[in-house]
C-alpha cells in the first residue's frame, strides 16, 4: 500500500520529531563544511547517515501506524528513545579531572585510600567534573584509574601538552598517574621540552609528590 505525503508529516511522534533534528543538523553542518574554513570533519556524513537511517525507520512506521493505534506507537517509541538515551550515556559516561593551576604541569597519581575532600560535581546524566585549583598534583583512588572514561583536561591556557602515563613503586606498592607537561617554545632553550619530556624530570616531580623514593 502506497504511503502518500501526508501521512510522512503526520500524526507527529517522537521518531517524526527526531528525523526532523537529525535532518536539520545534517543540513547545517553541510552547509558550515563548505563556507567554514576548518570544516566540520566528518559531522556531515555523520548526521546525513543517521538521517538516512531514521527516514528507513519512519517508513516503516508509518505503516505500523496503520495496524497499531497512535498512542501505542507513540509511548513505545518515547520509551526506546528514552532507554537509548539512557544506556547511550551510561556507556560513555566521562569523569572528568579539571586543573586550574599556574604551574606548568599537572599530575594525578592513583593512591589515595579516600577521595572525601575532592568536591565532584554532576553535571548532566552521566559527566562527573572535578574542578581542582588547589594545586598542580592530585591524589585519587586506584579504581578510579581503572576507569576508561577518565577524562583529564589541562588549564585551558596551555597550548599543547605532552602526556606520560605509568607506573612506579613508591615504598613497596605500585602506583599509577598520569603526567601532563605543558610545551613551552623557547627560542633561547629550544631542547627545553626535550629534557622536560625526560624520565628524570618525570622521576623528580614524583618524588616530590609522593614524598619518598621510588623506583
Amino acid at each position: 500500500m502506497p504511503i502518500h505525503f501526508r501521512k510522512l508529516l503526520f500524526p507527529i511522534t517522537p521518531l517524526l520529531l527526531l528525523a526532523y533534528g537529525l535532518g536539520i543538523l545534517a543540513l547545517v553542518t553541510l552547509f558550515k563544511s563548505f563556507t567554514s574554513p576548518s570544516g566540520y570533519g566528518i559531522y556531515p556524513a555523520v548526521f546525513l547517515a543517521l538521517w538516512l537511517m531514521v527516514l528507513l525507520l519512519l517508513a516503516l512506521e508509518r505503516k505500523v501506524l496503520m495496524r497499531l493505534p497512535y498512542l501505542t506507537v507513540f509511548g513505545g517509541e518515547l520509551l526506546i528513545l528514552l532507554f537509548g538515551y539512557l544506556g547511550f550515556s551510561f556507556w560513555n559516561r566521562v569523569t572528568e579531572i579539571r586543573f586550574d593551576t599556574p604551574q606548568d604541569y599537572i599530575l594525578v597519581i592513583f593512591d589515595a585510600r579516600d577521595t572525601s575532600d575532592i568536591a565532584v560535581k554532576r553535571e548532566g546524566s552521566f559527566f562527573y567534573r572535578v574542578v581542582w585549583s588547589k594545586a598542580s598534583v592530585i591524589h585519587i583512588t586506584p579504581e578510579m584509574g581503572r576507569q576508561n572514561n577518565l577524562r583529564i583536561t589541562p588549564p585551558p591556557d596551555w597550548g599543547s601538552m605532552q602526556y606520560f602515563e605509568g607506573k612506579v613503586l613508591s615504598n613497596g606498592d605500585s602506583v599509577g598517574y598520569i603526567l601532563g607537561v605543558q610545551e613551552i617554545m623557547n627560542p633561547k632553550d629550544p631542547a627545553l621540552n626535550f629534557r622536560r619530556s625526560s624520565a628524570a624530570y618525570r622521576d623528580s616531580l614524583l618524588r616530590d609528590a609522593l614524598g619518598a623514593s621510588i623506583k
